[in-house]
Formats: C-alpha cells, structure tokens, sequence
C-alpha cells in the first residue's frame, strides 16, 4: 500500500493509498512513500521509512577446501564407515538375541501348558498309592 504524508488530502482519494496528514509512526503494511514537500516532518518520515529503500545485497563467495579440511571430511567419512559397520553388527546381535529369547519364551509357554495338564493327585489318591506301596513292600519281605 502507499503512503502519502501531505498536509492537504484530496477530497477524491485514490483506492490502496493512505493519506496522512501527521506522521504517528511507520504503517507495517506501507510498499512505498511519497512525502509532499510541505509536509512538516518530511525528515523524519523518510528515516522511518528508510527499509522500503534498502535492496538485498548478493554476494558470490569462492571458497576452496584445504588439505588440511579434506583430511578432516576424509576422517569423518571413515568414521561414519566404522559407525555404520557396528551399527549393522549390533542389529544382527540384537536379531539374533530376539530369536533366542523368542525361543525361550515359546519353551516356558510349552512347559507351563504342560505343568497346567498335569493332574495333581487327591489325598485319597496319594493314601491309596501309599498303601499299595506297603502293600507290595510286604509282599516282597521274607515270611519267616
């Protein structure tokens, strides 16, 4: 939007211009200025608005590596070789020991299965088991 700082604004006005007849500060959304030359504070309007003036400034840089930071890149690509080299070591370990361990879970499920079907024996049942085994104890004895 423009800014026109004047002190006689036109009764027709143009439409995306502001007229100003003060300066109260910069208006953030202000492309460009025009300052008439009876304006007041034409000075201080201008350094308000010294931004809309300034242009980007490009710069082409030329840089070269050194010996001396191509040993360092060379350095830190080896190590970065080596990192991924025992990152992969350890995934493989890390497979391996998750195998394993899969295994022993799947062997501990087995055995529980197993514990589970096995019947415990009633008190009766053990009584009767101890008494047959009496039994065929006194039968094996020597009658005298």
């Amino acid at each position: 939007m423009k800014i026109i700082y004047t002190a006689n604004i036109p009764e027709v006005r143009k439409q995306d211009v502001c007229y100003r007849d003060s300066f109260l500060g910069v208006i953030s959304g202000a492309t460009s200025i025009e300052i008439d030359d009876d304006f007041p504070d034409a000075d201080l309007v201008d350094q308000a608005y010294a931004f809309l003036d300034a242009q980007p400034i490009a710069a082409s840089i030329q840089v070269g590596i050194t010996p001396e930071l191509q040993q360092v890149i060379d350095d830190t690509k080896a190590e970065c070789e080596k990192v991924r080299t025992e990152n992969a070591a350890l995934n493989n370990q890390v497979a391996a020991l998750s195998s394993k361990l899969n295994v022993a879970v799947a062997s501990i499920e087995t055995l529980e299965a197993e514990k589970a079907a096995v019947k415990k024996p009633t008190a009766a049942e053990l009584k009767a088991a101890k008494a047959a085994e009496e039994a065929k104890a006194a039968e094996q004895q020597p009658q005298e």
